[in-house]
């Protein structure tokens, strides 16, 4: 009964709002050209990323990168790394992803991702991911100086933005995310950030990447006082 009230379910499984969900955020994913295969982010977590074949079976759980608890039936796992995804149709696209509000993780890494579609990432819907633990955006090419349109997701624990063109300078501190454990922006081209606070600021930040940036004194001044980390690179 509890479970009927917080969704109503698909006969092989998944829950059909998200099932609907899924599919019309695969049909609003512009595609580009074949990307090379990648190593995973998440070895721990298995998957044929092969979103062009949702929708051949009806239960999305059994879908590629595509997790669900066992329990609740909820979609808690969403690996779209590597499915040549370029962008999304204007205003749409990301705001598909509100409604899969169980969802802990969420690689998007490896695609053709630029600038243009840092405007689904800002959107409010997307912000109401108030699970969201995981978020992988490397290997990209966003081209940008600045992570504001992450401001919001407060409850991230991993943050991955490596080779993604990121360049500058950058502000960490009031970005929101102290709940951060895991950062890696390396492979870009960060050459300071603009309150070297920011880092401190991270209090349970426990690996840090940011090999292939330019490192001034006060960013690796910021390091050496963070108690909680455990690995940097």
């Amino acid at each position: 009964m509890i479970l009927l009230l917080r969704g109503s379910w698909c006969s092989d499984g998944c829950l059909e709002h998200e099932r609907i969900a899924l599919l019309q955020l695969k049909f609003e994913f512009i595609s580009s050209y074949e990307m090379p295969s990648r190593d995973k982010f998440f070895s721990s977590h298995d998957s044929d990323y092969d979103m062009p074949l949702w929708g051949v079976n009806t239960d999305c759980c059994n879908w590629g990168g595509v997790k669900c608890n066992t329990t609740t039936g909820h979609v808690w796992n969403s690996l779209l790394t590597g499915n040549n995804i370029a962008g999304c149709i204007k205003n749409e696209g990301f705001e598909r992803l509100s409604v899969l509000d169980n969802l802990e993780l969420l690689d998007l890494g490896f695609n053709h991702f630029n600038n243009n579609i840092l405007s689904s990432l800002r959107c409010e819907e997307l912000l109401k991911l108030s699970n969201l633990q995981y978020l992988d955006l490397g290997y990209n090419n966003f081209s940008i100086n600045n992570l504001s349109f992450l401001n919001g997701l407060s409850s991230l624990k991993g943050l991955y933005i490596a080779n993604s063109q990121l360049k500058g300078q950058f502000d960490l501190k009031d970005l929101g995310l102290s709940k951060l454990e895991e950062l890696n922006l390396g492979l870009n081209n960060i050459t300071e950030f603009v309150d070297s606070r920011g880092l401190p600021h991270l209090k349970d930040l426990e690996y840090l990447e940011l090999d292939g940036s330019i490192i001034n004194n006060n960013i690796l001044q910021s390091i050496g006082v963070m108690s909680s980390l455990k690995d940097y690179h």
